[in-house]
């Protein structure tokens, strides 16, 4: 009490004087300890005591870490909690506790980025003397496999290094060089996300360590891709961040990358490019900008070039050197290719740089791979060719795709199958790029967005034909495909962000030719065993397994898939009859080949935000002949769901606004942030709740035509489609809205708007969208709880449910977790019978069933009524298969009910506040909490009871489990409160130890019944659960006999029984086996076996 009072009247936000940016050494910092304690020598006092006694008082301190970990909100932490926290860590023996609540208080998001600001910006002079403890936390904090814990870490390195002297942020360089040097993966990205923000931020202060942040180079080749890019990066910074040149840097960094530019070895070559690009980045920057991204580089802020001729040429010269040494190489050219679009995106590159790039790259595009579309197709290569795939009249159109003939034509010269096409989509990135950042749209383009491409002609593509066709053949026409898939994934990728009409209708057009190609190359895929495509992207992708669908087992042919393509193809040629008859009936999925497809990238979904377009089908005579609408079809709606769904994912893990660049080698992932991804979910948030409402339209309208009933049979060929889509629409929300850094000040805006997009589409008024966020969150789950009522499977049912439960907990609602009770209730009474997978029924049971329970009025009445009316059905003479209750509860699904009504009760009981010394409840509040205790032990009988009608493993294994927490909580809360009604409510007290008795034997016989069966599963519970019921003895008996209440107790010796009641025998107790077989004997009975347990017995007449 007495800490408590002090941190709340201790004000250390204003104690201390700012350390002056002079203090270099430890005795300048000496010195200026002592102005500072002069000047204020009050609060110097206080401090240097509270320092002493937490040394050398070992209750102090444990009153300062209780103190500290009691503080459940952010804004009731002080600064004097993390200096108290210091000096603690600096004793040898409260280091692991202390670096405990850290990662505590981390993971609850309660010590903010302000706190340390205050901390670090008013305190340094107090905080020098720790700083070896600090260096240690910072360093063990780090280490920790927590996203949100490692990025403390990096912050906390920042802010030691602004704050101290030079010696101190020479032994933080040091500290981030060895954890680079650790091999562990996590370790060394936040490392590198700390040099790089200290680079950025402290860039001058860096320049004095250039050197010895040189020596990490020595780690290059056990990095991966997106940390050689980001130590590049930091190196790059160092050396060309002014015209002041840090020669050494600079010369050792162009000799080592020129050296890996024209090694051998792809991996060296890999290196290289992503130096030379990160080197090009720095010395072509224009001097007018410090950071632009994408979205805020415009033509119109482009001006003359500023760039100083000598970085000119350096910069062009490199370029000139990486695209040389790229020229032979698909894989460097691919990587130079995503790399350099990367940089471009970012809006920082000199003009003068910008416009050479931009000449080279269009003409070698144009060389390599366009042709005139009125030039004679090659007809030699062995498959008959058309232009395909036009969306231009003939005048338009002058130009096409030479995509399987340059495909086919790299084939014959003996090259790698494809290799021409391989950098198709990265060259087309970079090239539209340039294009944007030089004319801030793609008009000079356009013309490649309607474009036709050569390709097969369709009569080889009929099923029947295709499979006469050679293997060599059949793969390359697969190849083609595939390759077609990733042309137009990129096309969409750079037209999404249009605004104009006629770009939007292509784009459009675009994706349905997408979901199209991927149901051909399906089928293609099946004829053609042991197809596996190159890698059009910049990382490695490791070759899934190949299996075909609904479990069947993969083809003969298709052991060959986790070979690259250059071996695949080598023995083509050898036995091409027996190739063809290996090939599988099996349809073979597009998600087998997935990684190996370009990667959209944010403005890609642009098209759901896409208002209905039309336009004009022509006939041969070019006269008008309908008006087709175009807008997404389910199968483009799926497309682009299920990568948004992926990304959102894979990427809110950590914390906010943290940059992909050093998590991932894809150099479009690394073109984003957590920020950006944030403000396009946002974006998007109108959109999939119009998709939302056309899908729940579709099923409603089933429902009407069905009679009141879904039918999941229905012969409708968008039904399983939309099933998909809808699933996915609530999961993509959910995942937002669970992310925990979403409800942190630096995304309330982004927050507020979400959901008020959602509550928007209810009738409500302006004023109203106008509320507080638990305001909206209201309107929102009345929105969403409209489609409750025609979900089709219950994985939708599962997604709408936590999207319920994650606008409830980010937005604060509390008001709102009745409701979702009985949302959640409404979708466990109605009959599902669509066909998940059993894991997957099993995990949406229970995370209903858990929200149900937990956020009802009164969960244990309802864990009664579940139990005493729905389980009931299931049992007797003639057992029903399902409750009419509870549909969702039968026989099958009875593990999934008992499981979470058992942790219902359990976390009823763990509501009940321990005992304090501090406070004394009062007699209505020991009232209540008796009562509690009374229907929780009433419940739990009836519980334990229900395990002998249904003897399943996994119910043994939840009622051992549970059991042994019930018992656990009511020790720790509940005896006291029984101690403390005993006088007043002797009978009843004793009442609740007889209901108790019951369960506690029962769970008792199931020990024993675990031994017999052998189970190690259940065993394992075993002596943990007969812990506690011996304790519970004990208990019972210390409180009776407090209260001179000896008689009402005595103890017998309990025989083991099995789960129906009957005696197991032992060698011992075989002997009187003939003799009575009550529970009880009388106390010092020796006819007890080594496993029999002592049971409290409590006499009627007491």
């Amino acid at each position: 009490e007495i800490i408590t009072e002090l941190r709340e009247r201790l004000d250390f936000e204003s104690t201390f004087i700012p350390a002056p940016a002079a203090c270099s050494t430890p005795r300048s910092t000496q010195l200026h300890l002592a102005r500072v304690s002069t000047e204020s020598s009050d609060q110097f006092v206080v401090f240097d005591t509270i320092r002493s006694s937490i040394c050398f008082q070992k209750a102090v301190a444990d009153g300062w870490m209780n103190a500290i970990e009691a503080v459940a909100e952010v804004d009731s932490h002080r600064a004097i909690d993390i200096f108290v926290l210091f000096i603690l860590h600096s004793i040898s023996s409260r280091r692991k506790a202390v670096e405990s609540l850290f990662c505590t208080k981390i993971r609850s998001r309660l010590f903010s980025e302000e706190l340390m600001s205050t901390v670090f910006g008013s305190h340094t002079g107090a905080l020098r003397g720790f700083f070896p403890s600090i260096l240690s936390l910072c360093e063990t904090l780090l280490c920790s496999s927590s996203p949100s814990i490692a990025a403390f870490a990096t912050s906390l390195y920042q802010h030691v290094f602004g704050s101290f002297d030079v010696y101190c942020q020479q032994e933080v360089i040091g500290a981030l060089i060895t954890h680079i040097g650790s091999g562990m993966p996590s370790e060394i990205d936040h490392a590198l996300d700390a040099l790089g923000a200290l680079v950025e931020t402290q860039g001058k202060a860096m320049q004095r360590f250039a050197i010895l942040i040189k020596g990490v180079l020595d780690y290059l080749e056990h990095l991966a891709v997106g940390q050689i890019r980001r130590l590049y990066q930091v190196l790059s910074v160092l050396a060309f961040s002014s015209l002041e040149e840090v020669s050494s840097v600079q010369d050792e960094l162009h000799t080592l990358i020129r050296k890996q530019l024209s090694h051998t070895e792809a991996k060296y070559r890999r290196m290289g490019v992503m130096g030379a690009v990160m080197i090009v980045q720095q010395l072509a920057r224009r001097r007018d900008v410090t950071d632009l991204t994408l979205q805020a580089a415009s033509a119109s802020q482009a001006r003359d070039s500023t760039l100083p001729p000598a970085r000119k040429k350096q910069a062009i010269s490199m370029l000139d050197d990486v695209m040389r040494s790229c020229s032979h190489s698909p894989e460097s050219s691919i990587l130079f290719y995503d790399e350099m679009s990367s940089v471009v995106r970012k809006g920082t590159l000199d003009t003068a740089v910008l416009h050479y790039l931009g000449d080279e790259v269009t003409t070698k595009y144009q060389d390599t791979f366009l042709v005139e579309s009125g030039d004679p197709l090659a007809s030699d290569l062995g498959l008959p060719m058309q232009l395909a795939y036009s969306l231009d009249s003939a005048e338009e159109g002058s130009i096409a795709v030479n995509l399987l003939p340059l495909g086919m034509q790299q084939a014959d010269r003996g090259q790698e199958r494809g290799a021409g096409l391989r950098a198709l989509p990265a060259h087309f990135r970079l090239l539209s790029s340039c294009e944007r950042a030089l004319s801030d749209n793609l008009e000079g383009i356009d013309a490649l967005l309607g474009s036709p491409v050569v390709v097969c002609s369709k009569e080889k593509l009929e099923t029947e034909v295709f499979e006469d066709l050679p293997i060599t053949k059949r793969h390359d026409i697969c190849l083609s495909l595939f390759h077609l898939l990733n042309w137009f994934r990129e096309l969409v990728c750079a037209f999404a962000g249009e605004e104009d009409v006629d770009m939007r209708g292509k784009v459009v057009i675009r994706l349905q030719d997408i979901t199209e190609l991927q149901s051909q190359l399906e089928s293609c895929m099946t004829a053609t065993p042991g197809f596996l495509p190159p890698s059009v992207c910049a990382e490695e992708v490791t070759p899934p397994t190949a299996r075909g669908r609904k479990g069947s087992k993969s083809s003969k042919g298709d052991t060959t898939a986790a070979l690259s393509v250059t071996s695949a193809t080598q023995n083509i040629d050898k036995d091409t009859t027996s190739l063809d008859k290996t090939a599988s009936t099996a349809t073979v999925s597009i998600d087998r080949i997935r990684p190996y497809f370009r990667e959209l990238d944010l403005g890609s979904f642009a098209p759901l935000r896409y208002d209905p377009l039309s336009r004009t089908v022509m006939d041969s005579e070019s006269r008008t002949k309908e008006q087709e609408e175009l807008k997404l079809r389910p199968p483009q709606l799926l497309f682009l769901l299920r990568d948004l769904n992926d990304k959102l994912s894979s990427s809110l893990t950590a914390f906010g606004g943290k940059s992909m660049a050093a998590r991932s080698s894809r150099s479009s992932t690394a073109s984003y942030t957590t920020d950006q991804l944030v403000a396009t979910m946002t974006k998007l948030m109108p959109a999939l709740c119009e998709h939302l409402e056309n899908s729940g339209a579709f099923f409603q309208a089933q429902i009407a035509e069905s009679d009141g009933m879904l039918d999941v049979e229905s012969g409708h060929q968008d039904f399983p489609v939309l099933c998909t889509c809808l699933h996915l629409l609530l999961r993509t929300m959910a995942t937002f809205f669970a992310w925990s850094p979403l409800s942190d000040p630096h995304y309330e805006e982004q927050l507020w708007a979400s959901v008020r997009a959602i509550a928007a589409r209810t009738s409500q008024s302006s004023s109203q969208l106008q509320a507080a966020l638990p305001h909206l969150a209201r309107a929102a789950v009345k929105y969403l709880e409209q489609f409750s009522g025609f979900l089709p499977t219950l994985t939708s049912a599962h997604s709408l449910a936590k999207v319920l439960v994650a606008l409830c907990k980010t937005c604060k609602a509390e008001h709102l977790k009745k409701p979702i009770a009985i949302a959640c209730g409404s979708l466990l009474k109605r009959p599902w019978r669509a066909g998940e997978s059993g894991s997957q029924r099993s995990e949406a049971l229970d995370y209903l069933l858990r929200y149900h329970l937990e956020w009802a009025d009164d969960p244990l009445a309802l864990v009664e009524s579940i139990a005493g009316e729905g389980v009931v059905e299931l049992m007797g003479e003639e057992p029903q298969e399902e409750s009419s209750a509870y549909p969702t509860l039968s026989t099958t699904t009875f593990p999934n009910y008992y499981r979470c009504m058992m942790a219902a009760v359990v976390s009823q009981v763990k509501a009940v506040p321990p005992p304090s010394k501090k406070t004394t409840p009062t007699a209505e509040v020991l009232t209540e909490r008796f009562h509690l205790l009374e229907v929780s032990a009433k419940v739990l009988n009836i519980l334990v009871n229900l395990v002998k009608s249904f003897d399943r493993r996994s119910v043994f294994v939840a009622v051992l489990k549970y059991g042994k927490q019930y018992v656990e909580a009511f020790l720790k809360s509940g005896m006291s409160v029984l101690s403390s009604l005993f006088r007043q409510r002797k009978d009843d007290v004793i009442a609740l130890l007889k209901t108790l008795q019951q369960s506690t034997r029962n769970l008792q016989h199931f020990c024993s019944h675990s031994k017999v069966t052998k189970d190690i599963t259940l065993t394992n519970h075993v002596p943990l659960l007969k812990k506690c019921l011996e304790m519970l003895l004990f208990r019972v008996k210390e409180m009776l006999t407090n209260h001179n209440c000896q008689e009402a107790f005595w103890v017998g010796n309990l025989k083991n029984r099995d789960i129906q009641g009957q005696e197991i025998l032992s060698q011992v107790s075989q002997t009187s086996a003939g003799e009575d077989g009550d529970d009880e004997s009388e106390a010092g009975d020796t006819n007890s076996t080594s496993t029999d347990r002592r049971e409290p017995i409590l006499s009627d007449e007491d």
